[in-house]
């Protein structure tokens, strides 16, 4: 770090640390003097310990940090929030929420459709009023999902308790995490992702249109699209998806450590106990062809003067014009 309360710097050496015992010196390479170093220790999966700050006066310059078992009872486990996880899992801003759906019934039913926002109570929803079929025609496995799309992987850990189960649940119904509370007060899922990216339509809005105003039924749904439009306000037209093609989630539950049992077996403390970390073989579960989340595009109004034209313009980039909002999730 630059200055002593600077919050922006880099990791230049990090390790697991042994239960007892002294750590061997490590050689973290040269930095200039007149910087900071920060040492934090941490429980694994668990809150910060201890931390101290050095100024590099000399060089090399030795660091002793000394932690001791209050220091440990002192701490609390961190329940990581659902959407901190969302934002890891998917990583882009400006998604809406939607039901988590396999590809099937997403290509069937949801990519290519219509549809119109509502909110109730604050909450927002949207409700199809046209499928794809409807408006263009079922889309094929392979053109969403070309064999050649560059694809990511990675791997995430989180913690909840009860409280904050309802949330993990909402942001990834389909995951169907093992949440019986019953049996543990915390629970940890580790979630290994593999195969996932952003998957567009293989055609714009403006072909769909262009296709219906060649028949007098497609001619008749622009017209009901331009009223629904004056009743509802924007239309939405789903256009991409973010797509989980194989995922495998390992749950443990906290298994709370008899009294008097010897700090250094534990994996964390938590309210004021020892606990360790047991794997639930019960519940593993492994995620194949999950649509995760979904983006809409803002239609411009269409009007009834856009009907008299024969030619739509087709868009060459698939984001020209098009609008994406945060919606926030029910």
């Amino acid at each position: 770090m630059d200055e002593k309360d600077s919050e922006t710097g880099r990791i230049i050496h990090q390790e697991d640390i042994p239960s007892n015992g002294q750590t061997p010196l490590k050689n973290i390479g040269k930095f200039d003097n007149q910087k900071y170093v920060t040492v934090k220790a941490s429980l694994r999966d668990g809150v910060l310990v201890k931390e101290l700050v050095t100024n590099l006066q000399a060089d090399p310059t030795t660091v002793n940090i000394e932690i001791r078992k209050d220091d440990i009872r002192t701490g609390q486990l961190r329940i990581t929030d659902a959407s901190e996880i969302e934002s890891q899992l998917v990583g882009v801003k400006g998604s809406y929420e939607t039901p988590t759906t396999d590809i099937g019934s997403l290509l069937g039913q949801y990519l290519g459709g219509i549809y119109i926002k509502n909110g109730k109570d604050g909450a927002i929803s949207f409700e199809r009023i046209y499928s794809p079929s409807e408006l263009y025609g079922v889309i094929g496995r392979d053109a969403f999902m070309p064999s050649s799309e560059q694809k990511g992987g990675f791997s995430l850990s989180t913690v909840t308790d009860e409280s904050s189960s309802a949330q993990l649940k909402t942001q990834f119904p389909d995951f169907n995490l093992n949440m019986d509370f019953s049996r543990s007060k915390l629970y940890k899922y580790l979630f290994e992702i593999q195969n996932t990216s952003w998957h567009a339509l293989p055609y714009t809005w403006h072909s769909v249109e262009r296709k219906l105003k060649s028949t007098q039924e497609g001619n008749d749904i622009l017209r009901k699209l331009i009223d629904q439009q004056k009743e509802s306000g924007d239309l939405y037209f789903l256009t991409e998806a973010f797509v989980i093609e194989d995922a495998n989630v390992e749950t443990y539950t906290a298994e709370s450590l008899e009294t008097g049992t010897d700090i250094k077996y534990a994996n964390f403390i938590y309210a004021g106990g020892g606990y360790k970390w047991m794997k639930d073989n019960d519940g593993k579960r492994h995620i194949k062809n999950l649509a995760l989340r979904v983006k809409y595009q803002t239609l411009s109004p269409i009007t009834a003067s856009k009907l008299e034209s024969t030619e739509a313009p087709l868009k060459t980039d698939p984001n020209q014009s098009v609008e994406y909002k945060v919606i926030t999730p029910q």
